[in-house]
Parts: structure tokens; sequence; C-alpha cells
């Protein structure tokens, strides 16, 4: 059997992966839209809403051009405000990144939202030192797109090849930015993921909970111990 690469590296999602952060989204988008004269977001527009860039979220409400900067910026200034604080971790987040940190994997952030507001969820978890680089959108939300961010937080943690790193994610923004760098993804599915949203990619391997991570690279290294 040929060999396996072994799994070096970790890259995480935030939203929707290691937070649920949809109540601090919702109440901030709402609060822009509404200062804006739009109506707030429905049900059915949530989770198309929360993963990608912002600028691209707000798009999918169909606003006029001219008013979508001063969207994004309201919505920012409520967010960090306080909106940025209102998420909870997802049950067995800490655990797995504490099994994470007595391996030997390299484990970074790769996240559409800015740096600055993934490194305050992440300082108010008290998860941030579990890290090894953590690479966002700018401030002024360029640079967002998840190849990009990807990239950024691969080249911080000494570009690994890619066969030897699993970006875990949980809508098809992520999905993308994996296949463009050529690594593998893992589907956090107790996130946002809608049905039926990764049925075009076979490849792409579902998990139910934080803990089938390290299942997951554990069974992969296991794979050449097989004869």
């Amino acid at each position: 059997m040929a060999n396996v690469p072994r799994i070096g590296t970790v890259l995480f999602d935030l939203d929707g992966t290691l937070i649920d952060s949809r109540p601090g989204i919702v109440r901030c988008a709402n609060a822009a839209l509404a200062e804006h004269g739009m109506p707030p977001l429905r049900a059915e527009q949530v989770a198309s809403f929360i993963g990608p860039p912002l600028r691209d979220s707000f798009r999918t409400l169909d606003p006029d051009e001219a008013i979508l900067e001063s969207l994004v910026s309201t919505y920012r200034s409520y967010y960090g405000a306080g909106g940025v604080f209102e998420f909870e971790l997802y049950d067995g987040v800490a655990s797995l990144l504490e099994q994470l940190a007595e391996s030997p994997i390299s484990v970074g952030l790769a996240t559409s939202k800015s740096r600055t507001f993934a490194e305050l969820i992440l300082q108010r978890v008290e998860l941030d030192g579990y890290f090894d680089t953590i690479a966002g959108a700018f401030d002024d939300g360029t640079r967002a797109q998840k190849s990009d961010v990807m990239l950024r937080a691969l080249s911080g943690l000494g570009s690994p090849l890619p066969d030897s790193v699993a970006m875990v994610g949980d809508r098809i923004f992520d999905l993308n930015g994996a296949r463009e760098t050529g690594t593998h993804f893992l589907i956090a599915g107790w996130g946002f993921c809608e049905d039926g949203e990764f049925d075009h990619d076979e490849d792409a391997v579902f998990l139910d909970h934080p803990r089938d991570v390290a299942r997951w690279i554990t069974r992969r290294a296991s794979l050449n111990d097989i004869s």
C-alpha cells in the first residue's frame, strides 16, 4: 500500500466551526439593515449570510451598490461594540484543541472574519494560546477570500505540503479554499452548512462532532500501519 502522508497541520474556520456566532452576527446585520431602510434577515437567509466575506454577505441581500460600504461599516461598528462577544463555543472544541496541543500537529485559524475580531473571540474563551497562527481578513475587509486567508495561515506555519494539511470548515467557501490550496477538507457538520451544500464533492469528509477531527487524523495515520 502506498504511503499516506500524515496530517501535520490543521486549519480551522471560526464561525460555524469553533463558535456559534449566529446571535451577534444576526443582531448586528439587522441593525445595519434597519439604519439603511432595508428589511431584517429572514430565517432562510441567515445561513447564506454567515460564512462569506462580509461584503459578499450583504450583496446576497441585493442592496443598492451605493450603500454597500455604509452597510459594512455600520455592521462593523455594531459588531465591535458588543456583537463580537455574542457567541457560544461549540461543545467539544476546547477538548479537541487541548488534544491537538498534546500532539506534534500545528494548528492555525483561517477565517474570513477580520483577524482583529477573531483574536478578540479566541482571547475571550481563552483558546488563543492553542493556535500557532491566526489568519483573517484585514481590518478594512480586504483579503478575505478563504484561499487567500488559508495561504497566509499556511505561510505562518512554514508552508507545509498541502497533502499534510486538513482544513475544517462548515461552508462551501471553506471547501473551495481547501480545493484551491490542495488541502484535505473536513466538513464541520455541527455548523451552518445547508442540506446538499457539499453533495457535489465526494472527497469532502463529513464529521458530526469536533471530536471526530482527531479520530479522522488517527485513522488516516493508521493506514500506514496496514500492510
